[in-house]
């Protein structure tokens, strides 16, 4: 005698589920069982079954048993459970046919499959998604069977999604054109960029700035009309370290000028204050694990580009390589910088350091009152010791900054350093402020009455600023 195919797949779904339900006693057994009870006793919109321990009926309209179903599913707890929306609420649409073992995982003699490799990372909360999912698309299965009178949408017939269209005007034409938006995933094509490995990172910032007085020649509290132009220009090349853990390659190219016209000063109109370029590079390996300490060897040189004179005089103050100065070192060097970036520090020690001191010009500059140089008549100044250098970039807010850099050398009898200090206030991306203080010491010079050793250089400017 044949059984009808409701009836047949109503014994099976018995003899699968209600086992289940009196073996297990935590929060999915209860959750099964009354799901159990509700899709077995449900036959008909008309025929409500009682559902609850309190004999609680179930209305008749459909929307409500979807609603209860959604409810069921809220209140199922699992262990470490995510929020995540239910398909109860929605209308129950025939998707596929689909057998017993499509939803029921039945127990099939195999080897062992060996472990699996695992990212050591919390994935209960993915294990319990696909519990759910699993659980959720075998009580819409057994309902499908079980009631197919109710299952009124199936997923051939649904209604097309919407069309989007987009509006073209076509001035010459004076007409509006509606136009169809249309994609073929199929045909959508994503470029391949190859990625392009950068050897070295390149930095360049330029300022010019300038300051401006005018005063009449009455004005009551005397003083002189004046035009400041302040320039500095850097370029840094650097090896990159994602690329080169274990390497450093620094190299850095300064100038700075900053002249004022001295309408008083009758030899030349302007004055100097400020004339340096300057040639930095390191060169490092890596020293320890972290890569912050790294054995280096590093080059420093220093000079003037133009002539410059006393106030109202002809005398020779500075020149090209009148002075010059080359540090050669050999040490080690400490790198580091915050998780945001924001903050970078470095030290170098050289135990082992060579500083030269060039006068190109000794018959017009004198080496030693000028220069610190042993006699006036000397060229060149050798000297062996060691030499300390700690550099500071703090980017406080994204328009603030600051950098420091202290430097530092003896031979064991003269004492160099310098502090420099520099506060940069961006208003946009091409305007910004600038205040430069600069302080220097070396004993080898002679003593001025009012400073001693001890010398200074501060500049305030306002301009145009560009880097990238």
């Amino acid at each position: 005698m044949k059984l009808n195919k409701i009836a047949v797949v109503s014994i099976l779904l018995a003899a699968v589920t209600l086992p289940r339900a009196y073996a297990q006693q935590d929060n999915d057994s209860i959750y099964y069982a009354r799901l159990d009870s509700l899709s077995n006793s449900y036959t008909n919109p008309t025929s409500v079954p009682t559902l609850t321990d309190n004999d609680t009926p179930l209305p008749s309209n459909d929307s409500l048993y979807y609603a209860y179903l959604d409810s069921i599913t809220n209140s199922y707890s699992a262990p470490a459970a995510q929020p995540r929306p239910s398909i109860f609420g929605v209308p129950v649409v025939f998707k596929k046919q689909q057998n017993l073992y499509d939803t029921i995982a039945v127990p099939r003699l195999a080897l062992p499959a060996p472990p699996a490799k695992s990212l050591n990372v919390d994935d209960a909360w993915l294990t319990d998604a696909q519990r759910k999912t699993s659980f959720e698309e075998y009580q819409l299965n057994r309902f499908v069977v079980a009631h197919p009178e109710l299952v009124k949408y199936n997923i051939d017939s649904l209604p097309e999604a919407p069309k989007t269209y987009v509006i073209t005007s076509k001035p010459g034409q004076l007409t509006l054109s509606l136009e169809e938006i249309t994609i073929d995933p199929a045909e959508k094509k994503v470029p391949v960029t190859p990625i392009e490995v950068k050897n070295w990172i390149h930095h360049f910032n330029s300022a010019l700035q300038f300051s401006q007085a005018y005063i009449t020649a009455n004005w009551y509290a005397g003083g002189n009309s004046n035009l400041t132009l302040n320039a500095n220009v850097l370029w840094s090349v650097n090896l990159n370290p994602n690329n080169h853990k274990n390497l450093m390659f620094w190299n850095i190219i300064e100038y700075k000028l900053s002249m004022t016209s001295a309408p008083k000063d009758w030899p030349r109109k302007y004055t100097i204050s400020e004339d340096v370029f300057k040639l930095s590079t390191k060169f490092g390996i890596r020293a320890t694990r972290n890569n912050k300490w790294f054995y280096t060897a590093q080059l420093q040189f220093q000079t003037p580009f133009l002539n410059n004179y006393y106030d109202d005089t002809w005398d020779m103050c500075a020149a090209f390589l009148a002075p010059g100065e080359l540090n050669l070192g050999i040490g080690m060097t400490y790198n580091t910088e915050s998780h945001d970036k924001r903050v970078k520090f470095q030290f170098t020690g050289a135990p082992f350091s060579y500083n030269l001191r060039t006068n190109r010009l000794p018959d017009r500059i004198d080496s030693k009152l000028s220069l610190g140089l042993p006699n006036s008549g000397d060229k060149t100044w050798h000297q062996f010791g060691s030499s300390l250098e700690a550099k500071l970039e703090w980017t406080i807010v994204t328009q603030f900054s600051w950098k420091s850099r202290l430097w530092f050398f003896t031979d064991y009898g003269n004492v160099q350093g310098d502090f420099e200090n520099t506060l940069n206030f961006a208003f946009n991306r091409f305007l910004s402020t600038q205040i430069s203080v600069h302080l220097r010491y070396d004993n080898s010079t002679m003593p001025d009455p009012t400073w001693r050793h001890w010398q200074l250089k501060e500049i305030l400017s306002f301009g145009f600023n560009y880097k990238f």
